[in-house]
């Protein structure tokens, strides 16, 4: 099962900005997740932000 990752650890990994990740999230291109009962603390599959990256490079090219 794959753990899943909070905004600032894959921004910390990726080098882009939190903003940047909280962004995409809210314009439904990247798919995040609050835990129950929470008002911070977004997670992410790894997959799926790796998904997403590769989305951003296909549209640069």
């Amino acid at each position: 099962m794959e753990r899943y990752a909070t905004v600032r650890e894959l921004a910390d990994e990726s080098g882009i900005p939190r903003r940047t990740i909280y962004a995409a999230a809210q314009r439904g291109e990247l798919s995040a997740f609050l835990p129950n009962g929470s008002r911070r603390g977004m997670r992410i599959r790894p997959s799926e932000f790796v998904r997403w990256l590769e989305s951003k490079e296909t549209r640069r090219a």
